[in-house]
């Protein structure tokens, strides 16, 4: 279907199984948020169980899929920085734009001070792995202001469920919201946009893309220092990134630290919502791809005759 047509160039999005074998003279552009290498040896990895075998043939395809790709776009510089150590890919063709935020309507701005309105410290927990985006740590985190810093705070966990002995009062559990029915979405947008914080205390993630959904709605991420997320959380800008190994009284002295500072937590709704605007948006990842094509693909001379096989 693709042969004997013409072609500017091919745009790959997370395709190294496809580009591993492709033969072309056509320029490629390589789209992802890690490497084969990353993914694999990370902490809570879905390759855990994978044959000695099948890594070599993963590293092979993502190495050729690199190779072949004249220019590559990662959201981090994690991502990039392994694919001039582990793939030794020159540093010339890669690039780092952070994707944007995974809404189809970007909110008014003034939605973002709704949140002032609501006087109980509200923490969202938005996630559909309990176990990889740190919900034990979250659950602590509630505890903890409670217990220890006298803060009567909710937290609400949408997108998935909680283990059985997981409860809590102050705790409310949405397990799905369908954005395409009129009312989970308004339910949606109403989270977003009266809770404080966004608590994602992830073990493992390539791009934190919900810190940019929540960023939108002027809400701070409080997060952690790993993978890619330190290139989509700023500290002090749309949140904080806390270290790896920080437990839930250290996350919660920091939420209660900035949500009784009012002119503080302000300053952040404020500076979340900018940095989503002029860093998170697709419509900047867009702008970004444009400059990189007109840069380094643009320039590459079209082959008369396209060899795509």
């Amino acid at each position: 279907k693709l042969k004997n047509k013409v072609y500017d160039c091919i745009c790959a999005p997370a395709a190294a199984a496809e580009l591993g074998f492709l033969k072309t003279n056509l320029p490629v552009i390589y789209i992802t948020d890690a490497t084969f290498e990353l993914v694999s040896n990370y902490v809570y990895s879905e390759f855990d169980k994978m044959s000695w075998f099948s890594k070599i043939e993963g590293n092979f395809l993502e190495k050729h899929a690199l190779k072949i790709s004249s220019a590559i776009m990662y959201p981090s510089i994690w991502a990039a920085e392994s694919a001039v150590n582990d793939y030794h890919i020159a540093h010339s063709k890669i690039f780092v734009a952070p994707f944007g935020a995974n809404i189809d309507k970007i909110p008014d701005s003034d939605i973002i001070y709704k949140k002032l309105e609501n006087k109980q410290l509200t923490l969202l927990f938005l996630a559909v792995d309990w176990e990889r985006k740190g919900g034990n740590i979250a659950f602590d985190v509630l505890k903890f202001l409670h217990y220890t810093h006298g803060i009567h705070a909710k937290l609400i966990v949408c997108g998935c469920v909680p283990p059985s002995h997981i409860s809590h009062p102050y705790m409310e559990v949405i397990p799905f919201l369908d954005k395409n029915k009129k009312e989970d979405y308004e339910r949606f947008v109403n989270i977003m946009s009266t809770s404080h914080f966004l608590l994602v205390p992830t073990r493992a993630d390539c791009s934190l893309l919900v810190g940019s959904e929540a960023n939108a709605y002027g809400m701070p991420a409080i997060t952690t220092e790993t993978g890619g997320v330190p290139e989509i959380i700023k500290d002090g800008i749309n949140g904080y990134c806390l270290p790896y190994s920080a437990d839930g009284n250290t996350y919660a002295a920091l939420i209660a630290e900035l949500f009784i500072n009012d002119e503080k937590y302000q300053q952040l709704i404020i500076s979340s919502r900018k940095r989503f605007e002029e860093h998170l948006t697709w419509q900047k990842w867009s702008e970004s791809f444009t400059e990189i094509y007109r840069k380094n693909v643009l320039k590459q001379p079209r082959p008369a005759v396209i060899n795509l096989n």
